[in-house]
């Protein structure tokens, strides 16, 4: 059985909605950018999952109402099913949603945990299954020049990092 942190993104995702909806800027340059009314449209995004039977991160990719999709095994495999994307769903680049990975340990952020998610948050096996997930798909980007971003926001409010491809 797999157990999703998809299940909790459409209301976590509200709060950021709203913000772009009434204008508000979302970009931060601590964090790099977001892209203002995204959400407006489809995007390829991906999650982050494990299997129940153990703190192994694996990626789901889902559609805009949040159906599955597909789960590539590798990067590789993962940046290929985004490159047969409609040109619209791809242009902004892939979003990986993830309630642990790049969040800071806050009160503010831990609070939006379930117990399920805090224990992953505090799992030192799952954070680096999380990393290297997260680190293949990095460097598969800049590879290709693929741009790459992740929440850095358990509850999704706005602030993304880009991992790819670097500016240098």
């Amino acid at each position: 059985m797999w157990i999703s942190t998809a299940r909790y993104f459409p209301t976590l995702l509200t709060g950021l909605k709203k913000r772009i909806l009434r204008g508000k800027s979302t970009q931060d340059e601590t964090y790099g950018n977001v892209f203002e009314g995204i959400w407006s449209r489809e995007v390829y995004q991906v999650d982050i999952g494990s299997l129940a039977a153990g703190p192994i991160a694996s990626w789901r990719i889902f559609t805009k109402e949040r159906t599955y999709e597909a789960s590539p095994e590798t990067a590789k495999d993962l940046v290929e099913h985004y490159h047969k994307q409609p040109k619209e769903r791809k242009e902004a680049g892939i979003f990986i949603y993830s309630h642990t990975y790049a969040v800071p340990d806050i009160p503010e952020e831990v609070r939006w945990m379930t117990l399920y998610l805090y224990e992953l948050y505090n799992n030192p096996e799952w954070r680096r299954s999380e990393a290297s997930l997260i680190e293949d798909l990095r460097v598969e980007c800049e590879k290709q020049k693929v741009p790459l971003y992740v929440n850095l926001s358990g509850n999704l409010q706005g602030k993304w990092k880009k991992l790819a491809p670097l500016d240098r």
